[in-house]
This record gives C-alpha cells, sequence and structure tokens, in this order.
C-alpha cells in the first residue's frame, strides 16, 4: 500500500506510524472487491490518501474453502470412483442358460449359424477392432477344445501357446467351470473354413461350461489387449453369474 500527496509516493509504514502517533484522524473512503478475491481500500487521513489491494487472509481463504459445495459424484458413486458398469440378463438353450451380460455390450447378429448369442464391445483406447464375445453350444472333450484354442494363436520366436496360457476351474452353480487366458497373434476366422486375418496384441478369455441340462457351452471374449483389459473383470462377472436352469418334469 501506498501514499500520495503532492505527486509524491511514501510506503504505508509511513502512514501507520502517523496513525500510531495520532497525527490525524484516519478516515475509511471507499471499500470495494477486486479480482482474484482481493479488496480495494482507500483511506483519508488530512491531506494523505493512501490506497492498495488487499489480499484476503488464509484464514479468510480456509474459511471459503470450508464452505465450497462437494463436487458431486454419479448416482451409487463416490467422488473419484470409477462408475461401476450395468449388468442385464441373457438367455441361450432355449432359456436353460442364464448369465449377466454389460448393458453397453451391443448385441449384433451373429457371423455364423454355429454362434447362438454374440456381442460387439466398443475398443478401448489404442485399440481399432471391436472386442467380440460370442456364446455358443459346443462338442468335444475339453482338451480337445483347449488344443483347438492353442493353435489360434502365434507366438513371437515361435514360443508354445499351450505353455503361455492361463488355466483355471471355477465351481459356479454346481458345474465345473474351465477358463482359459492367451494372449499373442489371434487368427481371427469369420468361421470353420474361411480364410484367418492376423492379429497382433490380442487376449483371449474364454470359458467351457458344462451342463447337464443344455450340453456343453463356450463363452469366449476376444479382441486387442487393452479392450480385454478394461472388460476381465465384466467377463468374470458374467461367468460367475451363470445359472442353469432345471428341466421341467
Amino acid at each position: 500500500m501506498y501514499l500520495r500527496h503532492a505527486n509524491r509516493l511514501r510506503p504505508s509504514t509511513d502512514f501507520s506510524r502517523r496513525r500510531r502517533q495520532g497525527a490525524a484522524r484516519l478516515e475509511l473512503f471507499t471499500i470495494a472487491k477486486g479480482c482474484a478475491g482481493r479488496r480495494l481500500i482507500v483511506l483519508l487521513c488530512g491531506g494523505y490518501l493512501a490506497w492498495g489491494a488487499v489480499a484476503p487472509s488464509l484464514q479468510a481463504q480456509e474459511r471459503a474453502a470450508a464452505i465450497e459445495p462437494p463436487a458431486k459424484a454419479a448416482a451409487g458413486t463416490e467422488v473419484g470412483e470409477v462408475p461401476q458398469p450395468k449388468f442385464v440378463a441373457a438367455r441361450v438353450a432355449g432359456g436353460k442358460v442364464v448369465f449377466e451380460v454389460v448393458e453397453a455390450w451391443k448385441k449384433i447378429e451373429p457371423r455364423n449359424r454355429i454362434i447362438e448369442s454374440e456381442y460387439q464391445i466398443l475398443p478401448a483406447e489404442g485399440d481399432t477392432q471391436p472386442g467380440r464375445l460370442t456364446v455358443m453350444a459346443s462338442g468335444g472333450s475339453i482338451e480337445q477344445n483347449k488344443q483347438r484354442w492353442y493353435g489360434q494363436f502365434v507366438q513371437e520366436g515361435g514360443q508354445s501357446s499351450e505353455k503361455l496360457a492361463k488355466t483355471e476351474e471355477l465351481k459356479v452353480d454346481g458345474q465345473v467351470v474351465h477358463l482359459f487366458d492367451l494372449s499373442g497373434t489371434y487368427k481371427d476366422q469369420a468361421g470353420p473354413f474361411a480364410p484367418s486375418t492376423l492379429r497382433k496384441d490380442y487376449r483371449m478369455l474364454a470359458a467351457i461350461v458344462p451342463t447337464k441340462e443344455a450340453g456343453q457351452y463356450f463363452i469366449k471374449l476376444y479382441g486387442g489387449k487393452r479392450t480385454i483389459a478394461e472388460n476381465e473383470k465384466a467377463f468374470r462377472h458374467l461367468v460367475e453369474s451363470i445359472r442353469v436352469q432345471p428341466s421341467a418334469k
């Protein structure tokens, strides 16, 4: 803050000293708020005029922050929490096998007649192709089907897909579900005898679900690594939600 008199400027400390010595009576001329929360103060003291911008104190800033309304979160979530996907029921095998899929997954016409149900999943940032989820009845043993899936991937340096694959058994609704997880260059085919397109940095999550009421089913999710990583938990939820309806007697 500075004082102005007869075109001269003096530091405000002089003005404060004169005030303490009772040299003159101070009068508040005007107070106004300026930019960035500052206040403009003009004082009149017997021919001396003082003015300056005063920033709010730290305590005042803290009080203002304390009454700021909190950021609003989406319904059902905390601030900063990633919203959870919404799931909806899906059915195959004439309604005998029920499971839950993400509502945002788009149900589309299957590529071929072998597939009973198919969904398209938006690609994650950095991937160019959408993810693909297929559900179909299957034949053959569990080991035979695993070997077929190993053959759908090509590994760098000629590594064995079988050695790189992760497998797990999970009991769901009384059935032992066989889980399969493998990454590499995928041989993408529209059908069993169609030519393949090599897709690098792909990943497949699959489940073999043997049931007494509806036979054996495959559930496969594959696509770019980023896309599958984003939907891995949703696929796990799908598998754990499988329910097989008992046959009517």
